[in-house]
Parts: structure tokens; sequence; C-alpha cells
């Protein structure tokens, strides 16, 4: 077989450049040194209010999937959302670093 299939490995999360300049603010805003969260719309209105949004629906586009990236850096991601029909909560994600090794 000449065509082997891909593994998650293979796949390489793009995403387009303001999306992460965009986490990166977020982060460089709320973290201090342990955990910390942030809402989706936090994000998007940080976007916006950087003229860095991108003109598109964000989570159409799938510019929020950003986790795994954030996790090769040493960070562990979470990301919660309210169950269908419930709107007790908005979604966000929370960050805290990997602890290290040794």
């Amino acid at each position: 077989m000449s065509v082997k299939p891909l593994g998650p490995s293979d796949i390489e999360i793009e995403l387009p450049d303001f999306v992460i300049e965009t986490v990166n603010a977020m982060i460089k805003k709320k973290y201090r040194g342990g955990s910390f969260s942030f809402k989706s719309k936090e994000l998007i209105a940080l976007a916006k209010s950087t003229g860095k949004d991108g003109g598109k629906d964000w989570h159409k586009e799938k510019w929020m999937d950003f986790e795994e990236v954030y996790r090769k850096m040493g960070w562990s991601v979470k990301y919660d959302q309210p169950s269908y029909g419930d709107s007790d909560f908005d979604a966000y994600y929370e960050f805290t670093p990997k602890k290290k090794n040794g």
C-alpha cells in the first residue's frame, strides 16, 4: 500500500495568525501564575476590538478549536459549554500550566 492512513499526530491544526494572536493576548491579560479562564464571547469581543476578527463566524470557521495547539505548548486546556437547550452559563476555556516533570 503506497498511501498510508493518517493518525491524529499527523494532523496539524491550521488557524489564521489573528486567532493565535488573539488567544495569546487573552493569555497575557488573564495569566497570573496559575489557572485562569475566559469565555468564548470574551475572546471574540477582544478580536473585534482590535479589528482582527476575520469578519467571519469563528464557530462556523472552527477557529475556536485551538485547544490542541496550546496543549502542545505546555497548557492543560479544558473547554466547557452548556448542554443543548441549556443557557445557564456561557461557554468558556480554562487554561492551567502543565506541571513539569523532574
